[in-house]
């Protein structure tokens, strides 16, 4: 069984070429797919001010405010203001794709982690392209009861494991593996 990134997700991962420091080989390697694919497909003139908060909090886990308009105005060479880019946090808080402690914000990364059945070792992560909260949320009710941003790990199975279609590209093995859902904050992605 095989799930491969929509446009949608494509566009996401464009955003994310323009809007973080990451390279090209980095954010291959975060997504599964080819460099070329990346440069190939990823190309988007427009990159929203939540595309370049999310770059920030990629490029630089933990971040202040100020970090995070100081990237963002080198990114972007045109200046937000610390409300615009407070509410753009708060906006991103609330999808589960960002979280703040004390002062300073981070990232959290969504993505499918693979074991092996047998060791039950971790031999795979591949980060998704995009993340609907709701929707997911959905899908693993009631599992999900006492972690309404979903920061807990769940399973990925032969009866849902089509809710990452179009998310990333990985070939499901489930004889041989067992898939996670999961979400993994203040990582450095460089």
């Amino acid at each position: 069984m095989r799930v491969q990134l929509d446009s949608y997700s494509i566009e996401e991962i464009a955003k994310l070429r323009q809007s973080t420091g990451l390279a090209d080989r980095q954010l291959a390697r975060m997504f599964g797919i080819s460099e070329s694919k990346i440069k190939k497909d990823c190309n988007l003139p427009l990159v929203t001010t939540t595309d370049f908060v999310l770059g920030a909090l990629m490029t630089n886990p933990v971040s202040t405010v100020s970090e995070i308009v100081a990237f963002v105005d080198f990114k972007n060479k045109v200046g937000l203001t610390d409300k615009e880019i407070k509410e753009t946090l708060k906006m991103l808080q609330k999808k589960g794709l960002a979280f703040k402690v004390n002062e300073t914000w981070s990232w959290s990364e969504r993505l499918v982690e693979t074991f092996d059945n047998k060791t039950e070792k971790l031999v795979a992560e591949l980060t998704l392209a995009r993340f609907d909260l709701n929707q997911m949320k959905t899908a693993f009710a009631p599992a999900i009861e006492g972690d309404p941003l979903m920061y807990n790990m769940y399973e990925i199975n032969n009866e849902n494991y089509e809710l990452v279609d179009g998310l990333c590209e990985i070939s499901f093995d489930f004889d041989s593996y067992s898939y996670y859902l999961a979400c993994r904050q203040n990582k450095n992605v460089t």
